[in-house]
């Protein structure tokens, strides 16, 4: 089974765990089963757009419905990173290469 670090604030929808073991052979079968193991995940992670997902420490480029196309083996490592926000708005400095985030000052 893959590995995936679940950051502190969904913890509480995983029974507290740091880590859970998820079968499935790409990054939308392990999300899908994670999903149906941990219902409460459904409306933490909703929608799965503004999450970032990590394999092996590497960034998962694309959207949700692009993720039955990676392959994920039983020594693999996925961590969920949620998004940041807050503070206020100031001006905006330029946005990242993929268009999602834009960096404020």
């Amino acid at each position: 089974m893959a590995k995936v670090v679940i950051p502190y604030p969904l913890r509480k929808h995983t029974d507290k765990k740091r880590e859970i073991g998820v079968a499935g052979g790409s990054i939308k079968a392990i999300m899908d089963s994670m999903l149906n193991q941990f219902p409460g995940l459904k409306d933490a992670l909703a929608p799965l757009d503004f999450i970032a997902i990590f394999l092996n420490g590497e960034r998962i480029k694309g959207n949700p419905a692009e993720w039955a196309n990676i392959t994920v083996t039983d020594t693999d490592e996925i961590a969920i990173i949620l998004p940041i926000a807050g503070g206020r708005l100031n001006q905006i400095t330029n946005e990242s290469k993929d268009g999602r985030y834009i960096i404020c000052e």
